[in-house]
């Protein structure tokens, strides 16, 4: 792998660090460290594990540029700093000591990846057609797991709660006025729910859930409309955020430690007016949920394949073309697993290739995603290309240098 290449994918890496860690998300900054910031803190699950394959790609480009190891670990640690300190003045940004310590963790982990995949080429034996089944058959999993992650869970056994426009104190607070709230023919007023089993199953049979608002001024930042949660979680919320309509609904993704997604009409309110009456509703047709915003409606929404990332990533305040990009990106990430372990063989990458695409195009609806769209399958193949090659690079070095990645 030459220099020049390498140092091309260490400045992409860094700046994609860079543009996730730095661009204001929803809220306010917190001008402190902090030790668990946020209803889940600074320990969970998806905390955890993106600040650690963050910067692992770091660590493993610094460690083919021949950066010694104690350098390039300090490396890690330095640049976490200096970006903890920038999040001290970032809106909706927070500092933490822990973010420093597992992002070193990455930047650890990755060093020490590319010494193991040169063992692995040098221990490998002749390509074989069974070998890319592997991770072909990890990219039909992480879809269905997608779909899986991402389907609605409503608690059952606990009492509900309902709040129009509620000033909350850690988010911004809606100045309009709720008028009315409906979940089929069920009226849902304001505060603990009297008939939380009945209301869960209207859910869950996705009745039509209609709000009637008076609308305030504009927001800045996330604001909650209408909510329904179980006293600790929103198990549904309607909410503004700028000019967008967001729906949010407990997820089982949330449930287990991971992040929680949400799903917009961009733009919606863009020409909504102070004390202009706002209706809201949102609904299941023929398995598909659909939104209303006034006069736009659509049918149309939920998550692709390639939203798996936002399980580790909150992705509030990301613009669309990143959340794009994003997307692309896990796809591609996926399939370059496939690539690189088919070891340059072409029935291999046939192989592989051919029953990763078939699970993107057949799965996502049988597991309630959205169907794959041509970007993402151009980013399957896309990856697999660059997993194919990465293969050729890393196994001409294997042959070429018996040392493998400096160590010291």
């Amino acid at each position: 792998m030459s220099k020049l290449s390498i140092r091309v994918a260490l400045a992409v890496v860094v700046g994609g660090i860079l543009a996730v860690t730095l661009l204001p998300a929803s809220g306010e900054a917190t001008p402190m460290w902090c030790e668990a910031c946020g209803e889940r803190g600074v320990g969970g699950v998806a905390h955890v594990l993106v600040n650690i394959i963050l910067f692992a790609p770091f660590g493993a480009l610094l460690a083919l540029a021949g950066v010694r190891r104690r350098w390039n670990w300090l490396s890690g640690g330095l640049l976490s700093s200096l970006i903890e300190c920038a999040q001290l003045f970032i809106p909706g940004r927070f500092a933490s000591i822990d973010d420093v310590l597992w992002n070193t963790t990455g930047t650890i982990v990755g060093s020490l990846m590319p010494i193991a995949v040169l063992g692995w080429l040098r221990r490998s034996a002749h390509p074989a057609t069974a070998a890319a089944l592997a991770p072909a058959g990890a990219v039909v999993l992480a879809v269905a797991a997608t779909g899986w992650l991402l389907r609605p869970r409503f608690p059952r056994d606990i009492d509900y709660y309902v709040q129009w426009a509620p000033v909350l104190g850690d988010v911004e607070t809606y100045r309009g006025r709720v008028l009315r709230a409906e979940l089929g023919s069920v009226a849902v007023p304001s505060g603990r729910l009297l008939d939380t089993p009945r209301v869960r199953s209207l859910l869950i049979a996705g009745a039509p859930l209609r709000v009637q608002v008076v609308a305030g001024p504009p927001v800045r930042n996330l604001a909650t409309v209408f909510g329904v949660n179980d006293g600790v979680r929103d198990v549904v919320l309607f909410g503004l955020d700028r000019n967008d309509f967001v729906l949010r609904y407990l997820t089982r993704a949330y449930a287990w430690g991971l992040e929680q997604g949400d799903l917009r009409l961009r733009g919606a309110a863009h020409t909504l007016a102070q004390g202009a009456t706002l209706n809201l509703a949102m609904w299941r047709k023929r398995g598909q949920l659909c939104l209303r915003f006034n006069a736009r409606r659509t049918c149309h929404l939920g998550f692709t394949p390639g939203r798996g990332w936002a399980f580790l990533i909150p992705p509030d305040g990301f613009p669309e073309w990143l959340h794009r990009l994003m997307d692309l990106s896990w796809i591609g990430g996926l399939l370059f697993l496939v690539g690189f372990v088919s070891r340059g063989d072409r029935n291999a990458l046939l192989v592989g290739g051919g029953v990763s695409l078939l699970g993107l195009a057949v799965l996502p609806p049988v597991v309630g995603l959205l169907n794959t769209p041509p970007l993402e399958f151009l980013a399957a193949v896309a990856g697999q290309t660059a997993g194919a090659v990465a293969y050729t690079v890393f196994a001409r070095r294997a042959q070429t240098s018996a040392a493998g990645v400096p160590t010291q």
